[in-house]
């Protein structure tokens, strides 16, 4: 349940952040013992030295000022990612963003 809420989190960030005719795509694939996933966007983006201040607490880019928030959505994700064991971590897209998730996968 808490997966679905910061994938949720993820496209929806990505639906705010980026104008009407962006396209943004979610791929999904097993490698050995991790599945990874990547949301990417072909919007504005975030500017790199930005990219890791995201992930803190209240953190909101003059960008996003415009929109609702309080600036505590990509710090749930990482958290939740983070309690799953995974990591996450935002590359530009040239243009856009590209955010990457990596998450072990428990066999029994």
């Amino acid at each position: 349940m808490l997966l679905r809420q910061a994938f949720s989190n993820l496209i929806e960030n990505a639906i705010r952040h980026t104008p009407s005719q962006t396209t943004i795509t979610a791929a999904i694939k097993v490698t050995g013992n991790s599945i990874h996933i990547e949301i990417t966007d072909n919007g504005p983006g975030i500017p790199g030295e930005a990219m890791l201040r995201v992930f803190d607490r209240f953190v909101r880019l003059d960008t996003s000022r415009t929109h609702d928030g309080n600036g505590l959505g990509l710090s749930m994700v990482k958290a939740i990612i983070q309690l799953h064991a995974g990591t996450i971590t935002l590359r530009d897209n040239k243009p856009g963003l590209r955010c990457i998730i990596s998450l072990p996968i428990k066999t029994q």
